[in-house]
């Protein structure tokens, strides 16, 4: 992610901060280098949700939240 980014979205230590000012292609480098490392993706994945921020769970508390304001 860029290293300009809110520290608060780094909800994990398998994300890896970069330059935005970086060259595009050392980006895509970067990227490839760890889209083939699914053991660490997979630890990565494993940690997001511990913590509370699987897709799943995230979801259905945008839903609750909304669904709640609709009703008020």
């Amino acid at each position: 992610m860029s290293d300009t980014a809110n520290k608060k979205v780094k909800v994990s230590d398998y994300i890896y901060e970069m330059s935005i000012k970086e060259n595009p292609k050392l980006w895509a480098r970067e990227i490839l280098s760890y889209s083939f490392n699914n053991n660490e993706r997979s630890k990565g994945s494993e940690y997001v949700k511990f913590h509370g921020y699987a897709l799943e769970d995230t979801s259905k508390q945008m839903l609750d939240f909304y669904l709640d304001r609709c009703e008020a």
